[in-house]
């Protein structure tokens, strides 16, 4: 009878250390990290460079300047027009309704107050930092695009760049911090 209690007593202390052990790792394992801000910016640049191209092939052009804020020179931010086009929501400028960008609705802005401490726009595309992200179109059909972060890239047809975490609004070519889909 004692051994059964005492392999009952050892069966239980095993049971319990398990549990213990499991109850530690448990939470460690559960709470896993969404993808850091830099990581999140990245992958955003190059989502949005995908549905302009993605655009610029079912139309054979790009989203005009005056559905958007893109200037004559091809360069802009992802604002409101820009993404309810590329999301298919704006039909007068994208009349098949495709939808180009997935866009993540924490990355649509709101009308609150930016991370720059501007007034934010809703349905505007943010970087992580709360900055607008900057687009540069080749308007010209040239194979390259102009005033990109400071740059004039070659064989391109769409560049896409956050400000980064530093919030910088200013083209740097050498600044480390900006995140861009050509880098």
């Amino acid at each position: 009878m004692k051994k059964i209690v005492f392999r009952v007593a050892m069966v239980g202390a095993a049971l319990a250390g398990m549990a213990l052990l499991a109850s530690m790792f448990v939470p460690v394992v559960m709470i896993t990290p969404g993808p850091s801000k830099k990581t999140q910016a990245k992958m955003e640049v190059k989502q949005i460079e995908i549905a302009l191209r993605v655009y610029l092939s079912d139309y054979n052009k790009f989203p005009q300047s005056g559905s958007c804020q893109l200037q004559s020179t091809g360069a802009g931010q992802t604002d409101a027009d820009l993404t309810d086009i590329l999301r298919g929501l704006n039909t007068n400028a994208n009349p098949r309704g495709y939808v180009s960008l997935d866009a993540n609705e924490k990355s649509l802005g709101t009308n609150a107050v930016t991370a720059t401490g501007g007034q934010g726009v809703a349905g505007a595309m943010y970087d992580p930092w709360g900055n607008l992200y900057q687009i540069a179109v080749d308007y010209q059909f040239s194979n390259s695009v102009a005033h990109a972060d400071g740059e004039n890239l070659s064989n391109r047809t769409v560049a896409v760049w956050s400000w980064g975490p530093n919030k910088t609004a200013l083209p740097d070519p050498n600044d480390k911090t900006h995140i861009r889909s050509w880098k």
